[in-house]
């Protein structure tokens, strides 16, 4: 190949890699813009019905007690304090978080009454505060407590003015952000896994480039065989990776397509087991894919998700196992077919297990010490696309140095 074509396939693909990589965190940050707007919409479409019976009450009295009920029913807690700190008003949303009752507190200083604190359980009142000296304060870095333990919460206080501009109390409107943290945290977990998993593939690509940059006319054949090896295999990689992250992406937006049909699992085991046999072989193990003692009616599940489950869960039988093999065998349970994968590898303790199926969970020190390159990411999106066909992914049983068995169960077709 002249060394000039080479140089320009080399550059191509770097340049493909980078702008796959950058269309990824692109795409990611662009679905939870899209979350955020769409949340926003919803709490206006609400408020706006809400105004719109606000102004149909046709008495002062009406109005009252169309505005108690609409603080009511809201699924957040909203606190009502006078301006000087006494708590005047919690809605039953409130009484929640707080674990307590608007009896209880009634006249109390919101000092005395509410425990709030910073992470280091510091009592922190700063917002209220301020809101009290009149500036409208976002709740963010602070903690309840209650009987029932620390909270997350985020919300808003607001001065309540008169038409003089004081003061007469405020506004407090918060909600527990103990999910709503955590998701944001695996969000970021996720940009900073992806940026992480990006960066090896592309730095042996971009590292091939300089070399054919740097001796243009100086590579031997061998060298040029070994460096394009090395391009093939990070290109690989990459693709399986954008291939995972995209797959994230499709489930988090309910956009993945299922084609539920009859087909023959058997089969299809039998195609995926001889696709991973070259791997079982390189580590000197058996793959073997036992025969069913009676009939296998025909699976009723979208043929292309399953072949990717299967891929996933024997492909990682194979990396995580060092000496025996794996064994792949059908079975009926209950109106399903199962496909169990039973390995002889390292095995998982008892407090490794609940980490399964979550994503980029790679679970046990021999996983942190395998050579192989993976998101942690297969088996949380094997288990989700096995459960839009109507099954499951189990763990059977594990033991650390004993192996593993999975066990995908899927509905069959009945005749």
């Amino acid at each position: 190949m002249p060394q000039s074509l080479l140089t320009l396939v080399f550059i191509t693909v770097f340049l493909l890699a980078t702008c796959i990589g950058l269309m990824i965190l692109w795409v990611h940050d662009k679905k939870q813009s899209l979350i955020q707007s769409q949340k926003i919409k919803q709490e206006l479409e609400n408020l706006k019905l809400e105004n719109n019976q606000f102004k149909g009450a046709t008495s002062t009295q009406n109005k009252d007690s169309l505005l108690t009920r609409l603080v009511h029913k809201l699924e957040e807690g909203i606190i009502a304090i006078n301006q000087t700190g006494q708590v005047i008003l919690l809605n039953p949303y409130a009484e929640t978080l707080l674990g307590t009752f608007f009896e209880n507190v009634s006249q109390m200083d919101f000092r005395q009454a509410f425990n709030f604190c910073k992470i280091d359980d510091t009592r922190d009142y700063s917002a209220f505060e301020k809101a009290l000296n009149g500036e409208t304060v976002d709740l963010s870095g602070l903690y309840l407590v209650t009987r029932s333990g620390k909270m997350a919460i985020r919300g808003r206080v607001t001065p309540l003015k008169n038409d003089a501009g004081t003061t007469q109390g405020i506004i407090v409107v918060l909600r527990d952000a103990t999910v709503e943290i955590s998701k944001e945290q695996e969000s970021q977990a996720f940009l900073s896994q992806a940026a992480h998993d990006l960066r090896t593939p592309l730095a042996i690509i971009r590292s091939s480039v300089l070399l054919v940059l740097e001796n243009l006319g100086k590579l031997d054949t061998e060298t040029i065989k070994n460096t394009l090896t090395d391009t093939a295999k990070s290109t690989d990689q990459l693709l399986a990776l954008v291939n995972d992250f995209l797959n994230v992406s499709r489930l988090e937006y309910g956009r993945v397509d299922i084609k539920k049909e009859p087909f023959d699992l058997v089969s299809l085991t039998a195609e995926v087991v001889d696709e991973q046999l070259p791997l079982a072989k390189a580590k000197k193990l058996y793959l073997i894919l036992e025969e069913t003692d009676g009939a296998i009616p025909k699976a009723l599940a979208d043929k292309n998700r399953t072949r990717e489950i299967l891929t996933n869960l024997i492909s990682n039988a194979i990396k995580y196992t060092y000496q025996g093999g794996v064994t792949v065998k059908h079975g009926l349970r209950d109106g399903h077919i199962t496909t169990q994968i039973i390995d002889t590898g390292v095995g998982l303790a008892e407090d490794q297990k609940r980490l399964l199926f979550r994503k980029f969970m790679q679970i046990g020190e021999a996983r942190s010490k395998s050579t192989s390159q993976s998101t942690g990411l297969g088996l949380y999106i094997s288990q989700q696309f096995a459960g839009l066909m109507g099954g499951s992914i189990e763990l059977e049983n594990s033991e650390p140095g004993k192996g593993s068995t999975f066990t995908l169960i899927l509905p069959h077709e009945h005749i």
